[in-house]
C-alpha cells in the first residue's frame, strides 16, 4: 500500500501542519520574488504547463511557446499570470524614480483586459 502525502499531514498535529503551511508559502513567496520567466513563475505556482493550459483553453504545446516568448499582448499575459492566481499591475518609472500607475492596466475580471 502506498502511503499519500496527505495522509502523512493528516496524522500531524494541527501546529505542526501549520508550521509545514506557513513554510511552504514562505518558500512559494522567495521563489516568486526571484522569478524573471513566466516558466519560473508557473513552476513557483505548483503548475503544470497541461494544467495552465487547460485552464486557458489552449494546448500545452501553445503555453510551452509563450512561455519562450519575448513579446507578448498585455492581454495574454494577464490570462496566463490569472491562472497562476497572480494579477498583472503595471506602471511607470520616470526618471526621478516617481511610479506612475496606469490605471487602464489595473482593470478587474469584469472589466474588459487591453
Amino acid at each position: 500500500m502506498t502511503t499519500d502525502l496527505n495522509d502523512i499531514l493528516d496524522d500531524l498535529s494541527p501546529q505542526r501542519q501549520a508550521n509545514i503551511a506557513a513554510l511552504a508559502e514562505k518558500k512559494i513567496q522567495e521563489t516568486l520574488a526571484s522569478a524573471s520567466t513566466l516558466s519560473e513563475f508557473r513552476k513557483a505556482m505548483g503548475k503544470t504547463q497541461a494544467e495552465v493550459a487547460r485552464e486557458l483553453g489552449i494546448n500545452q504545446n501553445a503555453v510551452s511557446q509563450l512561455e519562450q516568448r519575448s513579446d507578448t499582448y498585455v492581454s495574454t499575459l494577464r490570462r496566463f499570470l490569472k491562472s497562476l492566481d497572480l494579477t498583472l499591475e503595471m506602471s511607470v518609472v520616470n526618471k526621478n524614480g516617481v511610479r506612475i500607475d496606469l490605471p487602464n492596466f489595473l482593470k478587474t475580471d469584469t472589466e474588459s483586459p487591453h
